[in-house]
């Protein structure tokens, strides 16, 4: 199995990677990033446990209309994330600071672990500095680039100073306000995806499904 498989769904689209990204015209340190989504952040530290819904979208190279998929999310700063597609079929992705697993209709469809495949913790930690906003994390894989816009908006552009990271994603962009909104990933081949994300009101601690599920 691929690391393309078991990756958070998060890769794909025909779209020339350059092309709408503007953040990239505007290079920035960790402290300036830091400073750009401060509100963000403050917010972030707050809520150990982040959930919420998403609806994610890959526009691929050949194909008119984007593949659409959507579901709920379980963001854990201690155990990690949980991504859990409902439509158009039911699958989960699990990713920890050791570990990915795919489950298919509850079971173990696939499995890689980080002693497997040791470029799956340098993965691992980007996604989570990406989903906490740690640009000091984030400034050791990337260039970083960013701007604020109007009151609390904000975006943020990386770039993968890597090979290992390149071949996941050429470029990243994250925008948000008082929470992370958005995040589009493109690859090496132009592909992008893009997801849309809705927090919840319910920050309570991780229920015991949600915590066996971490244990995969």
């Amino acid at each position: 199995m691929k690391m393309y498989r078991l990756m958070l769904p998060l890769m794909a689209l025909a779209l020339n990677a350059h092309a709408a990204a503007p953040a990239f015209d505007h290079p920035a340190n960790a402290e300036q990033l830091k400073q750009i989504t401060a509100a963000a952040a403050r917010e972030l530290a707050k809520t150990p446990v982040l959930r919420g819904s998403f609806v994610q979208r890959k526009f691929l190279s050949g194909i008119p209309k984007p593949l659409k998929s959507s579901g709920n999310y379980v963001i854990s700063r201690e155990q990690g994330i949980w991504w859990h597609t409902l439509l158009p079929f039911d699958s989960d992705f699990i990713l920890t600071p050791d570990s990915m697993v795919q489950l298919d209709d509850g079971k173990i469809a696939a499995r890689l672990s980080a002693e497997q495949q040791p470029g799956l913790r340098v993965v691992g930690d980007v996604f989570f500095s990406i989903f906490s906003l740690d640009p000091s994390a984030l400034a050791g894989n990337f260039e970083l680039f960013g701007q604020r816009g109007e009151r609390d908006a904000w975006v943020m552009g990386l770039r993968p100073k890597s090979s290992v990271l390149r071949n996941v994603m050429s470029e990243t962009v994250i925008t948000g306000a008082t929470r992370v909104d958005k995040v589009e990933f493109w690859d090496s081949h132009g592909d992008r995806t893009e997801i849309t994300l809705s927090s919840s009101a319910n920050i309570a601690p991780l229920s015991a499904e949600e915590a066996a599920l971490f244990k995969k």
